[in-house]
């Protein structure tokens, strides 16, 4: 659940429905892409994707446990596509999320809860936005082209 939840902050971090390809070069489309949170994330995961686990820094990754017992922890450099974060309705129900969260208050738990929803909420909307309006795309699309522009690796 953390992992997805990461993700959907990723990707709900910007306003995908305010893009528009109208009135836009490609230039233009591709700056505010490059401005994104997804973009941003994207760029420090492929800067180390091609780290081995021996050589990643102390900045990069999490070393845990005493003496023989260490472990470092990398960094996930999956990337999890929108459609993939949003959570069905049914996924977290708020007694097991009370459950993972047995030491805070009912009105926390409750917190959390509304959260979570609405982060869902957001997402599902940039996901549906495609093909309402002229010129409009949904996240997918968008994903898709911040996850080309950081492949081509031109900065």
């Amino acid at each position: 659940m953390a992992a997805l939840s990461v993700w959907r902050r990723v990707y709900i971090r910007d306003d995908w429905s305010a893009l528009s390809t109208n009135n836009q070069t490609d230039q233009q489309l591709e700056n505010i892409l490059r401005s994104t949170a997804l973009y941003h994330t994207l760029s420090i995961l492929r800067g180390t994707s091609h780290l081995h686990r021996s050589s990643l820094s102390q900045s990069r990754a999490l070393t845990i446990g005493p003496g023989s017992q260490r472990a470092v922890i990398a960094p996930q450099t999956t990337p999890m596509s929108p459609s993939d974060v949003v959570l069905p309705s049914a996924h977290v129900l708020p007694a097991e999320l009370a459950a993972r969260c047995a030491d805070d208050t009912a009105d926390t738990v409750e917190a959390l809860w509304r959260d979570l929803q609405a982060e869902n909420r957001t997402l599902r909307s940039y996901l549906e936005e495609g093909g309402l309006e002229v010129g409009k795309r949904g996240l997918e699309v968008w994903s898709g082209e911040v996850m080309r522009l950081v492949g081509d690796g031109r900065e």
